[in-house]
């Protein structure tokens, strides 16, 4: 019993430090004239270390990405896995 409590504290404790592998994400594209996109799309996500210039911590594209008045959702880390630590702003 003992060893069986012991085991069920450790695996909660690692379930509990697990970074999320998935985020979703909302967004609203426009075009140039802000008029509103509808379709399928291909969307490009990256994650930036810098407020300005470096390289991207993560990318990745999804695709046929369906947009309805400009509005879509996605679980980003899909294609691409997120193993980023999220340590900082």
């Amino acid at each position: 019993m003992k060893s069986y409590l012991i085991l069920c504290l450790l695996a909660a404790t690692a379930l509990r430090a697990q970074v999320p592998n998935l985020i979703t994400f909302q967004g609203k594209l426009t075009d140039a004239q802000t008029n509103v996109l509808n379709g399928a799309y291909n969307l490009t996500f990256r994650i930036y270390g810098t407020n300005t210039g470096g390289a991207s911590l993560w990318t990745e594209t999804q695709t046929n990405v369906p947009l309805t008045r400009g509005i879509f959702a996605v679980p980003l880390g899909v294609n691409q896995p997120l193993n980023l630590a999220f340590d900082r702003p």
